[in-house]
């Protein structure tokens, strides 16, 4: 069975995702890479006088790449094109694989995911649509506005009910906490406690712990809004008894929690084992943390594997997801990185129930023939089933915000020689991310361009580009990264 994970993600991004792919990867003209069918695209629009609007969707698409879902990653705002509901129609209209062959699909994946596209923001006048402040709204709003609510904030785990994810959020406003990067999950409540009482946790990032490039991306207002926002620990009272513990800081402590709390519930005491059964809880967390260390800085497959001996199946509370996945020469070309990068998730069980009633049975299977690398496969490991998961990242791969407790600084991690050294004192993030995996990513493909390619696609981007102002200029050139690395299909195996 392939296993698909939408990271960070909401129910309608697999469907979105299934449109791209089908826009972007024509079966129809095996020859054509997605540069080729982004040119043609693009010529369509012009001679139509939807100049501007193509400009747009290609923003639209490259920021939903970059993020892997329709939700910014840090912010968890929204992500709404600029172009109405009509003009992102007419462009997907002027592609090829909608009008050499209307039987494609495209039309109907069009008409199911473009509601939930546009479903924040109708106006569409703003590329990062805003989540609804529920506290501002009375009790006769709140069901109407409770399965948006659901979409705006992915970063809200398992168990979480719908009423009191609501109550949740409006204690949070009150305290003008920001919900920058948030994870809120349910706690099962302490035997002292009153058996009604439910304990809901809320934590952020850290600072602290964030390169300085991510904070320069965001406003100073913000930022300083940010720091002063709490003290680092913090209870707060829910109606019914119920109870908020805030934290912000140290996700090494956060991870450390969750592997002991997986461990032990995988760990069964016995009266046998009686005092022992501590001490190989914490020798199993020792050995499991030294490999995700090694995994993670190294990207050692011995490592993976030693850790995945030690991984942990539990119920849809808690899952631990190992992913690793080949880094394209491109995004590494001076070879700092390692061979592959990865990840550490857990299932939210909430979002997964929600993508599987938004997404039909039967586009499951065209989700994964879509996928670039699955034609690669050999066709004994080609995929005859599908499970979609919907996670929480926890850590990735040489990820300096959420990892400087758990590596040591090296200098392949800082920045180039010629920059200011007293910059060195901070890791730059990394940019490679992953939007889908499956069983056999090792068959992962890296397209063929020809140089007549690459020109005209790099001209048509460099025109994108200065349309975009500001931060959107990386995203979309990432887009161009993905048309050239990622989703063209080599042609010989």
């Amino acid at each position: 069975m392939a296993q698909l994970a939408f990271l960070q993600s909401s129910p309608e991004s697999p469907g979105i995702l299934l449109l791209f792919q089908k826009l972007f990867n024509s079966p129809l003209e095996t020859n054509w890479s997605p540069g080729d069918v982004l040119l043609d695209m693009q010529k369509s629009c012009h001679s139509k006088n939807l100049s501007d609007a193509v400009v747009k969707f290609i923003t639209y698409v490259a920021l939903f790449y970059y993020n892997f879902g329709n939700y910014d990653l840090i912010t968890g705002a929204k992500i709404v094109p600029e172009l109405t509901r009509h003009e992102f129609k007419e462009v997907v209209q002027c592609t090829r694989a909608f009008t050499q062959n209307r039987g494609s699909g495209v039309q109907s994946l069009l008409d199911d995911v473009l509601d939930a596209i546009y479903s924040q923001n109708n106006s569409a006048t703003q590329p990062h649509g805003r989540a609804p402040d529920l506290s501002d709204h009375g009790s006769n709003l709140r069901t109407g506005m409770a399965q948006e609510f659901g979409r705006s904030y992915p970063f809200y785990g398992y168990g979480v009910a719908m009423d009191d994810a609501i109550g949740v959020d409006r204690v949070l406003t009150e305290h003008q906490i920001p919900l920058l990067n948030t994870r809120i999950a349910l706690r099962c409540q302490d035997a002292s406690m009153n058996t009604h009482t439910k304990v809901f946790l809320v934590r952020q990032t850290a600072l602290d712990s964030c390169p300085d490039g991510d904070i320069a991306d965001m406003k100073s207002a913000f930022v300083e809004k940010l720091r002063m926002a709490v003290p680092p620990v913090r209870a707060f009272h829910l109606r019914n008894r119920n109870q908020i513990n805030f934290s912000k800081g140290d996700h090494h402590a956060i991870l450390s929690e969750i592997q002991a709390e997986l461990l032990a519930a995988s760990t069964p005491v016995t009266p046998e084992e009686g005092s022992s059964t501590h001490s190989k809880i914490s020798n199993q967390q020792d050995q499991l943390v030294h490999h995700l260390i090694m995994f993670f800085e190294r990207g050692d497959v011995a490592s993976q594997d030693a850790a995945v001996q030690l991984w942990r199946h539990g119920d849809d509370c808690a899952a631990f997801f190992i992913g690793i996945f080949p880094l394209p020469p491109a995004r590494d070309p001076l070879h700092r990185r390692g061979a592959v990068e990865s990840f550490l998730a857990i299932r939210n069980a909430f979002f997964h129930s929600r993508t599987q009633k938004l997404l039909r049975p039967e586009l499951l299977s065209e989700l994964v023939c879509a996928l670039p690398f699955h034609e690669l496969m050999q066709p004994e490991n080609r995929a005859t089933s599908v499970s979609v998961e919907c996670l929480d990242v926890i850590v990735t791969g040489r990820c300096a915000s959420l990892l400087t407790s758990l590596q040591p600084r090296t200098r392949c991690d800082m920045f180039d020689e010629d920059e200011d050294a007293s910059k060195s004192n901070f890791m730059k993030p990394p940019r490679a991310k992953v939007l889908f995996l499956a069983n056999c990513m090792t068959h992962f493909a890296h397209g063929l361009a020809t140089p007549e390619k690459t020109v005209l696609l790099s001209g048509f981007i460099s025109d994108t580009i200065q349309a975009i102002v500001g931060d959107e200029r990386e995203r979309v050139r990432y887009l161009q990264f993905l048309c050239e690395d990622v989703l063209s299909l080599c042609t010989t195996k």
